[in-house]
């Protein structure tokens, strides 16, 4: 007598998913990277600047939206340059696991309508535009940290979109229109704190 025996597959396990997390909600995330320790490189020369971040982290989440502000900065050969942010983040998206506690991740310029980031140095005038997908940024959790685990972050985008507005006397690019760069730096720490008591420390981390 021949007996079928029929089962029911079980289905895959899904890939645990990698979130922003903080030991306690909601927590503001701030870091600093001196001056030249981030830099673009555009085909008119680099730009750097000393640069401070702030995030809001409400809830564990995929995305960190981190806020930049520039001071210091020399942009393709002047001095005294500026970088205005005009409320653009550099937006973060965390993927997959490449090594303990080690994590790739993809980097958006997320900007509302109409704004861009614009950097002015003397006859130059050039624009980063809201743009989406690059590749990539390494996170890294210090679980060392004290008193509170925080965040490594480590920028290595190589094509990012600019559009020089402006190339005037001695400004070193080859006319205005669209150009790509690329943006390395880091390591930058990332630490969380309370929003409402800056001296309560908050972990933060990955995974």
């Amino acid at each position: 007598m021949l007996i079928l025996v029929i089962g029911v597959l079980a289905p895959a396990t899904a890939q645990a998913t990698n979130l922003f997390q903080a030991t306690a909600y909601p927590a503001t995330i701030h870091g600093f990277a001196a001056w030249g320790n981030e830099t673009i490189t555009t085909t008119g020369g680099t730009i750097q600047c000393a640069t401070a971040y702030h995030a809001e982290l409400k809830e564990a989440s995929t995305t960190l939206g981190l806020a930049p502000t520039y001071s210091e900065c020399a942009a393709f050969g002047f001095i005294n340059s500026t970088i205005h942010s005009n409320g653009c983040k550099y937006q973060l998206h965390v993927g997959e696991e490449t090594a303990l506690d080690k994590f790739k991740s993809t980097f958006d310029v997320s900007c509302e309508a109409g704004k861009a980031i614009k950097v002015e140095a003397a006859t130059c005038e050039v624009e980063v535009p809201a743009q989406s997908g690059l590749s990539s940024v390494a996170l890294i959790d210090d679980t060392e940290a004290t008193p509170k685990k925080d965040i490594t972050f480590q920028p290595n985008v190589t094509e990012l979109s600019l559009k020089v507005l402006k190339d005037g006397f001695g400004c070193p690019f080859s006319g205005t229109g669209s150009s790509k760069a690329s943006y390395h730096g880091g390591p930058t720490t990332l630490t969380g704190q309370n929003p409402s008591k800056a001296e309560e420390k908050i972990g933060v981390e990955v995974g």
